[in-house]
């Protein structure tokens, strides 16, 4: 089990009060990255894919973990072929998720496996669709929800979608393709989910 962290985005935002990204937020003295990272001592190799300006890995030292650069923003599918490249079963999520509990169950599960959370608003996020008791789609902030359901950023996956997704960026370059993908992945794959709680799956928007 490999597992990529995608904390490329530019988090203009946050800026100063996290080092110039949010995975760098600090928490009782540790960066919210440098607690991802020990949340997944359990992979056999760990991959983080941040900006050009490699922001993170100057901040961070962390021995065993491999950095790679999104050198343009071209979208979380662009940095999930980046971080998720030579992988065959892998754990992929934002920068800001720790939970060791979540992140070793959705492990353990065959993939593909999500995560998802009951929101108040689900127009808001990535929706998750179910059929026979899998998770069989996503609909991004839909204005009729088909459930109550968030797919949160972590996501337990498998080379085989990689391909899927490579094959659909020569055709599509939008920055939503890696929902797009799952969407249509899951139909021929359908996913088992764990649901977690609001604390459990914090939300940096």
């Amino acid at each position: 089990m490999d597992a990529a962290i995608q904390a490329a985005g530019l988090s203009s935002r946050f800026w100063p009060i996290a080092e110039g990204h949010k995975s760098l937020l600090r928490i009782a003295g540790r960066t919210l990255i440098e607690r991802a990272i020990d949340a997944l001592s359990f992979a056999d190799r760990v991959v983080v894919v941040e900006p050009p300006g490699r922001c993170i890995s100057r901040a961070v030292r962390v021995r065993g973990v491999e950095f790679r650069v999104q050198d343009e923003p071209r979208g979380t599918w662009d940095a999930f072929l980046i971080g998720t490249e030579g992988m065959d079963d892998f754990l992929y999520l934002s920068g800001y998720h720790f939970d060791k509990g979540v992140l070793s169950r959705l492990a353990s599960l065959p993939s593909p496996a999500l995560a998802v959370r009951r929101v108040s608003r689900p127009q808001d996020y990535g929706v998750a669709v179910f059929r026979g008791g899998r998770l069989a789609g996503i609909v991004e902030k839909p204005a009729d929800p088909p459930s109550q359901f968030a797919v949160g950023s972590v996501y337990h996956l498998n080379s085989e979608f990689r391909d899927h997704l490579e094959g659909l960026s020569r055709s599509y370059r939008e920055p939503d393709l890696l929902p797009r993908a799952i969407s249509e992945f899951l139909p021929s794959h359908p996913a088992q989910f764990i649901e977690v709680g609001e604390r459990e799956f914090p939300t940096l928007k």
